[in-house]
């Protein structure tokens, strides 16, 4: 029975490393295959401090939000929400959308799917206690 390392992708991390792939980002990566790409887009996206939904939506959503629970009153117009209590919220919120398809991902590789479906997350959802269905 042929089993794969479980430290393979260490072994890629650290030979990029090895060759200065990582150190240096103006050297062209390696023409090897796709794991390179994901690994330098893995590795760009986790050095970033930028968050990956846009500011502006997010912020019309979170008031639209507000005014449904507000109502129709003087209360809902004069409603203002801070920039950081908006920032806060959207990084919890891109959190639990990362552990979200995290674990529905993990769904689909336990049915031995490479593909993720809308069932993987329902799933995921059952599991974690979020379901509102």
């Amino acid at each position: 029975m042929d089993q794969q390392d479980p430290n393979a992708h260490l072994y890629k991390v650290k030979f990029l490393e090895a060759k200065g792939y990582l150190s240096n980002p103006s050297k062209p990566f390696p023409r090897a295959g796709g794991w390179i790409l994901a690994l330098k887009e893995v590795l760009v996206r986790q050095c970033e401090q930028q968050l990956m939904i846009r500011c502006q939506p997010f912020q019309k959503i979170v008031q639209q939000i507000g005014l449904g629970f507000a109502g129709n009153g003087i209360a809902a117009k004069s409603m203002v929400v801070e920039k950081m209590a908006i920032t806060a919220l959207q990084e919890k919120v891109e959190h639990y959308v990362v552990g979200l398809i995290q674990h529905a991902l993990l769904q689909s590789l336990h049915a031995h799917r490479n593909l993720m479906l809308d069932y993987d997350i329902c799933l995921a959802l059952k599991i974690r206690g979020d379901a509102f269905w």
